[in-house]
């Protein structure tokens, strides 16, 4: 037979198990570092870029990226965010969403070769979006419009 101490010791250690569990779960949910970008049945997964290197980086050195994916830069505070092409690989299309999430800005298949242009928005942006150039016309995206991520 157990003594008492010895199922007390194993109750608490299933007990500290289960939220260690729990906790590491929560904290996996809350640290995401994607989003899912939904526009009529399509799912667009967006990296997210929120702290000051990440902001910084951006798409720059990646060489490409699939079509259904792209970066969703949220910025400290609203502001008239300017973007470059600096070392970009590829073209793309830029969204500026304000804390909304209406878009107030669009700039299509901005080229590479553009840099060091910069390129901003007349209005105050909480959320800049990335995708690969055409997504704007594809999806007929427009000024006004609300995004759902």
């Amino acid at each position: 037979m157990q003594k008492v101490e010895d199922v007390k010791t194993e109750s608490v250690l299933r007990l500290l198990a289960v939220l260690l569990i729990f906790t590491v779960l929560l904290f996996t949910i809350l640290s995401k570092s994607q989003v899912i970008l939904r526009i009529n049945n399509s799912r667009y997964y967006l990296n997210i870029a929120s702290s000051n290197e990440q902001l910084a980086r951006g798409l720059s050195g990646v060489e490409n990226m699939p079509k259904n994916e792209g970066m969703l830069f949220v910025l400290p505070k609203s502001s008239k965010a300017c973007f470059w092409m600096k070392q970009m690989d590829f073209n793309l299309d830029i969204i500026w969403l304000n804390e909304q999430k209406q878009v107030v800005h669009l700039e299509k298949n901005l080229s590479p070769k553009s840099y060091p242009k910069t390129y901003c928005s007349n209005q105050n942006s909480k959320y800049v979006i990335e995708m690969n150039s055409g997504f704007i016309g594809s999806k007929n995206i427009y000024l006004g419009e609300k995004l759902n991520f």
